[in-house]
């Protein structure tokens, strides 16, 4: 039986930080942060994106690297809630504006940061931390794995024809921002328990979602906002802005941006798509962060023209394996001894007995012979539903010590629908 290595540190060489303090910091530093944070990503600030950042800091777990009183450094976790197969939620640490200074890189305090939020999550029960990895390799070393895949597509107008002919039921409209920020968060409620890896969003998300300043819009235009509605009431919305291409010869080559398309029914889904496809001067309609299973990639008569391309998403950590496994529904009935290889949070390391079924699960330690053995970024890739064991098992990283019990994994772990996250946190 083969045994899962250790990832490597990818030939990186650190010098540990020497009179780094890391501490948190409040609202009052938070122009201080995002000073630092401009510098770290080599971005320009933008007053307008301050300021619809600040309410969402505010609730925040702030923490910040200090060189004496200078600031070299900083991240943060948010408290939401994420969604689980089977409709459940649970509480998890939304980490995002992790930076270091460049003057400050390679002496471990990225890593720092990250150690102090995890064991804050893991004092708080918080059984999940989350992210969008800038760099994918930084984040395996802790322990995160692919939490969700995101599609992205590009589709011509002469290749946005549908397969079948249908009549919608309601109509699409268009509705301010101010409206939009209103009634938007009654369709993604209702699709937020069929999909796992979504997250909660309160009115400084919402917010933070739809920012739109110049900075943002990056050279395309403000954002357009739609409903679709039928005498029951709301079922779908699309956020989108208008590049402008224009050509001597041909004319018109406009590019459509989606930045989000939502729908509780098929009726709304494919009544959006077709808006969008039909928006005069439009020649292209693009975006990512779309779920892998995209239902469009079955609606057109000629998928192939919709260039579907598949990447990383989010990425997941389980701080709470305990919890975490017994938060969700299964597949299928069936028990598992996992072994688990934990060296960032050792307090999840060990053998633990899974019990899952359709209804629920139970998990507790157990000294029993392991049937599988996994580290945690394995067993957080598989948790939502992003990726089969068996796939993990093929590529090396999780090994099988009892016959047959990665094809129970399989079962036990698959999700009716692919794992999303509709939006960069």
């Amino acid at each position: 039986p083969c045994t899962r290595p250790n990832l490597p540190d990818r030939g990186r060489r650190y010098t540990r930080a020497v009179n780094i303090e890391i501490r948190p910091v409040g609202p009052d530093r938070f122009d201080e942060v995002m000073r630092t944070l401009s510098v770290a990503f080599g971005e320009k600030l933008d007053r307008g994106e301050l300021e619809d950042e600040r309410p969402a800091f505010d609730t925040g777990r702030n923490l910040a690297a200090f060189e004496g009183e200078t600031m070299v450094g900083h991240a943060s976790t948010y408290p939401m809630e994420l969604s689980l197969p089977g409709g459940g939620t649970l509480p998890v640490g939304a980490v995002t504006s992790v930076g270091v200074l460049p003057t400050h890189r390679r002496r471990g305090i990225g890593r720092d940061l990250m150690r102090r939020h995890l064991d804050a999550d893991h004092e708080a029960g918080t059984p999940f931390s989350y992210l969008w990895a800038s760099e994918t390799a930084i984040y395996q070393r802790f322990g995160y794995g692919i939490g969700t895949l995101a599609a992205a597509f590009e589709v011509r107008r002469q290749d946005s024809a549908f397969l079948l002919s249908t009549e919608p039921r309601g109509r699409v409209r268009f509705v301010d921002r101010q409206e939009a920020l209103k009634v938007f968060p009654s369709v993604y409620e209702r699709v937020l328990p069929t999909r796992a890896g979504m997250l909660s969003r309160d009115e400084a998300w919402w917010n933070i979602r739809f920012r739109d300043t110049p900075h943002s819009r990056e050279g395309a235009s403000p954002l357009f906002f739609v409903v679709y509605e039928t005498p029951e009431g709301l079922d779908g919305y699309a956020a989108y802005r208008i590049k402008e291409g224009w050509d001597h010869r041909t004319g018109p080559g406009h590019t459509l941006q989606l930045e989000e398309h939502m729908a509780a029914t098929v009726d709304a889904a494919t009544a959006l798509w077709r808006y969008c496809f039909e928006v005069d001067l439009v020649q292209t309609v693009e975006g990512w962060k779309r779920p892998v299973d995209e239902p469009l990639l079955a609606m057109l008569l000629n998928p192939r023209g919709l260039g579907l391309r598949v990447r990383d998403g989010t990425w997941l950590r389980i701080v709470d394996v305990e919890r975490a496994l017994a938060g969700r529904t299964y597949g299928r009935e069936g028990r598992l001894i996992l072994e688990l290889e934990d060296g960032f949070c050792d307090w999840n390391a060990g053998r633990w007995e899974l019990e899952g079924a359709t209804e629920g699960a139970t998990c507790r330690p157990s000294e029993a012979e392991p049937d599988l053995v996994l580290g945690a970024g394995e067993l957080a890739s598989i948790y939502l539903g992003a990726i089969r064991p068996s796939v993990l098992a093929e590529a090396g990283r999780l090994a099988e010590r009892t016959d047959g019990s990665v094809r129970r994994a399989d079962a036990m772990f698959a999700t009716d629908l692919a794992p999303w996250c509709a939006h960069i946190f």
